[in-house]
């Protein structure tokens, strides 16, 4: 009965570690226009995090001291406000102007993680 129990347990623990671990960030290979009710945060003063609908984002913008004390911010790409690219994408902020060198979709989960860390 003993080994059953740990042979359960350690099953259930595989299980569970499995769901820990984030997926991996995907690249967007596209633009992608947002719905207009995003919601957008910084995370330390390298990257923008967008939630739009169930679509999580994350902007990497190497570098920009003007994220740190940010507090609204504006997402423009190929003179379209709202929108995001693979690259070029332009970060407007209260506190100065940013740009995007990449954009990544993200899980939920790695959302609420960088959420929870900011």
């Amino acid at each position: 009965m003993n080994a059953a129990f740990r042979i359960a347990a350690l099953a259930l623990t595989s299980l569970c570690a499995g769901t820990a671990f984030a997926a991996p960030a995907q690249a967007i290979q596209e633009c992608a226009t947002l719905s207009g009710n995003q919601q957008i945060s910084r995370f330390g003063n390298q990257y923008v995090l967008v939630r739009d609908g169930d679509t999580y984002y994350r902007l990497q913008a190497d570098r920009c001291d003007k994220l740190s004390l940010a507090t609204s911010f504006e997402l423009q790409a190929e003179s379209q406000s709202g929108r995001i690219c693979p690259r070029d994408t332009q970060i407007e902020t209260n506190t100065g102007k940013c740009k995007a060198t990449r954009a990544e979709v993200i899980d939920e989960a790695t959302y609420l993680r960088y959420q929870r860390r900011r």
